[in-house]
């Protein structure tokens, strides 16, 4: 009975081991998906989880993004430099092709959509209710921008 005990603990532990592990990247959702070349990518979804490809998608490892939110959209301006936004108001940075990610800016408050970044430098990120945040030294600081010349919601 003892042996039958301790096989069904260890059974167990691994079992929830594999369940934790496995549900950090199931891929549940995904919003966003780039492509640096052709053969390194990146799609990512809820919970801050980021899947790789360095094989042009053939296959596909997870990485944690060390927040627990909706990834919703990514900018790279090469293999190693990217960042991400959070649905929340984060915005995340990678400088080793998504190894590791570092919060710039946290804001949860602001519901941001999607962002894009033209070189190292000059990034863009937008969001609910109008909100625009530029960088120009590449996310150390952000500003706010403002749409001008518009009412309401109707855009010509």
């Amino acid at each position: 009975m003892l042996l039958v005990s301790c096989l069904l603990m260890t059974v167990m532990t691994a079992h929830a081991e594999e369940s934790t592990r496995f549900h950090r990247f199931w891929p549940d959702n995904l919003y966003a998906v780039e492509f640096p070349s052709d053969k390194v990518g990146f799609i990512a979804g809820y919970s801050g989880s980021l899947f790789k490809t360095e094989d042009g998608g053939e296959t596909w490892s997870g990485i944690y993004m060390g927040v627990n939110e909706l990834i919703r959209n990514m900018s790279f301006v090469d293999e190693q430099n990217g960042w991400a936004v959070g649905h929340r108001g984060s915005i995340l940075h990678t400088t080793d092709g998504g190894l590791t990610w570092e919060v710039q800016k946290s804001d949860e408050g602001i519901y941001l959509r999607d962002i894009s970044f033209a070189d190292l430098n000059n990034g863009w990120a937008v969001g609910h209710d109008t909100h625009i945040w530029h960088t120009a030294d590449g996310g150390k600081t952000w500003e706010s921008q403002q749409l001008t010349g518009f009412e309401g919601r109707d855009l010509p």
